[in-house]
């Protein structure tokens, strides 16, 4: 099995505001749609560019379920509280990834399932 480059290339500047506003989506309200176009619309899903909007829509697609899981327990009264973990988590880390993408690093997100697969990914691989 391949291994993943550890040093990816950074963002270009061009690209750098995207992969930002990728990452910041969560934030500003916008959810699943930012990252999703950008990952739409960029040419090479591989580049740096690609990599941020598919990490970005991952862990947006991941937050959107658990707060739906957590919200069917509100009438256990736990999910209001599962909830408000799941809210004020998300809302941390996904600050934490804009700055470390606007610093320029590869952002990794913690808890976050795969939804939308890279090539390098080991599920692809298994699959040729």
């Amino acid at each position: 099995m391949p291994m993943e480059n550890p040093n990816p290339p950074p963002l270009r500047p061009d690209e750098k505001g995207w992969g930002v506003f990728c990452h910041a989506s969560l934030l500003l309200g916008l959810g699943v749609i930012v990252p999703a176009l950008v990952y739409w619309r960029t040419s090479d899903r591989e580049s740096p560019l690609g990599r941020h909007a598919r990490e970005a829509l991952n862990f947006q697609i991941t937050i959107y379920l658990y707060s739906f899981l957590c919200a069917l327990l509100i009438p256990a009264i736990i999910g209001l509280f599962l909830l408000f973990g799941v809210v004020v988590t998300g809302a941390v880390i996904g600050l934490i990834g804009t700055i470390r993408a606007w610093r320029g690093a590869t952002v990794h997100y913690p808890f976050c399932m795969r939804y939308v697969l890279g090539k390098d990914h080991p599920f692809r691989q298994a699959k040729r």
